[in-house]
């Protein structure tokens, strides 16, 4: 499928599943806000449920893995590519993705609000 054509579905399952029951969007940003990773992408990102990449933690040097189940990253998950930096900082709710020539920033949205 082309980007396009996924980021549509899982926006669609995103409302099917959020119209069957309550969303505590507040807890769910509390879970997250602890949250972090500093990693230039060594290898393709795993695409599903599962957020899985792979690579070097820029600040130590150490190969590291940070993986996690949260429908928050399949929104961006595609455009993580090989040598991008993702970035996500503890008490933060905006993933970013440093690419060689620009950085994208996904701040935390959740029932239409924006978290910050």
């Amino acid at each position: 499928m082309t980007g396009l054509i996924k980021a549509i579905c899982y926006t669609l399952l995103a409302i099917l599943c959020t119209s069957c029951f309550s969303v505590d969007c507040d807890k769910l940003a509390t879970i997250l806000r602890p949250k972090e990773c500093n990693i230039v992408v060594e290898d393709t990102p795993e695409r599903g449920r599962r957020f899985t990449i792979k690579g070097i933690n820029p600040e130590t040097n150490q190969r590291v893995t940070y993986s996690d189940v949260n429908t928050w990253y399949v929104f961006f998950n595609d455009k993580i590519e090989v040598g991008d930096t993702v970035v996500k900082r503890n008490g933060e709710l905006t993933f970013y993705i440093h690419k060689a020539d620009t950085t994208l920033a996904f701040p935390y949205e959740c029932e239409g609000k924006v978290f910050e």
